[in-house]
């Protein structure tokens, strides 16, 4: 090989291996922003699902208490037709010995 050769190869073998370390440098810059976002999402993410829980808690909370006051609503109507059955009974009555 000659000189000229060799120096156009050692030129050659530098200039790609320059472009190598650009190459990298830019990769790795792209990396670093690609990480950020990712932490950011990951950070977002995490802070919905929390607040989700917290609702979903609430809610569970609420519909525990709402179903209570259904069953006693229930009750509350069940003693009001017993009492409206009885009153009709009582009219009834009243009725059939007047007559």
């Amino acid at each position: 090989m000659s000189q000229d050769n060799t120096e156009h190869l050692m030129q050659f073998i530098l200039e790609q291996q320059a472009a190598l370390v650009t190459n990298q440098a830019q990769s790795d810059e792209r990396m670093t922003k690609i990480e950020s976002v990712v932490l950011r999402l990951a950070n977002a993410t995490e802070n919905r699902v929390s607040d989700l829980e917290r609702k979903m808690e609430s809610l569970v909370d609420a519909q525990m208490l709402t179903e209570q006051r259904m069953v006693a609503l229930a009750d509350s109507q069940a003693h009001s037709d017993a009492r409206l059955n009885a009153l009709i009974d009582i009219v009834s009555q009243g009725r059939d010995g007047k007559r």
